[in-house]
């Protein structure tokens, strides 16, 4: 069993049974999945979260889907919060376009950024509010930096942060994994807990570990919560 959040990409057409993408994954909706639109409607752009059953091509049979927020039309945007590791920014300055997560995030002169925990930097973790746009991407109104990627000359910080396992190394365990778009280097004194699920592609993980400057992470342990 597992459960996800994305934006939708594609739906069905002429209805919602059949199969959707959200954030690059095919979910498979049928008849009996209860699809939930109280904070707005299953439409491409709309951010949803999934609950359903992994299947061994890393689809999912969805069970339930959420809608947490809706994009609103003529560029409108309903207003959204989340939260995840900042994976690009600006080439200078924060004004410009931030990938969050995988998620483009476009910062503007009026967007508060605050940065009392931490600087706002390429691995840094930050809760984003903003308003969800019909493409998907979020118009920021304010990020809140609450834990910065490591302080002074390639400093480290301890970090813990969840993603979907997206690659794994060719044998064994330790090598190098991408977890939510993140290089994480598991090593032989990585404790990697297996009691709710296995490592496979596709799982659902829980990290914990040393940042590093590049925005990689050490992993001192990894659940696997699905």
């Amino acid at each position: 069993y597992t459960k996800f959040y994305g934006t939708v990409q594609t739906l069905p057409n002429g209805g919602l049974i059949g199969d959707w993408t959200v954030n690059g994954r095919t979910v498979h909706v049928g008849a009996f999945t209860r699809i939930e639109q109280e904070h707005g409607a299953a439409v491409r752009g709309a951010y949803v979260e999934v609950k359903g059953y992994q299947q061994t091509d890393n689809s999912v049979n969805a069970a339930e889907i959420e809608v947490k927020a809706s994009p609103g039309g003529s560029g409108g945007g309903s207003h959204i919060k989340f939260y995840g590791t900042v994976e690009q920014l600006p080439a200078t300055g924060v004004v410009g376009t931030w990938i969050i997560s995988g998620r483009v995030t476009t910062v503007t002169v009026t967007t508060e950024v605050e940065q009392e925990h931490g600087q706002a930097a390429v691995g840094a973790y930050v809760e984003v509010e903003g308003n969800l746009q019909p493409d998907g991407s979020v118009a920021a109104t304010k990020i809140e930096v609450k834990r910065g990627a490591g302080s002074g000359g390639g400093g480290v910080g301890y970090i813990k942060f969840y993603g979907l396992i997206e690659d794994l190394p060719a044998t064994g365990l330790a090598g190098d994994w991408v977890v939510g778009g993140r290089l994480v280097h598991v090593g032989s004194n990585t404790r990697i807990e297996q009691e709710h699920g296995v490592v496979q592609i596709g799982a659902f993980v829980e990290v914990k570990g040393t940042q590093q400057s590049d925005g990689s992470v050490n992993a001192s342990k990894i659940e696997v919560k699905n």
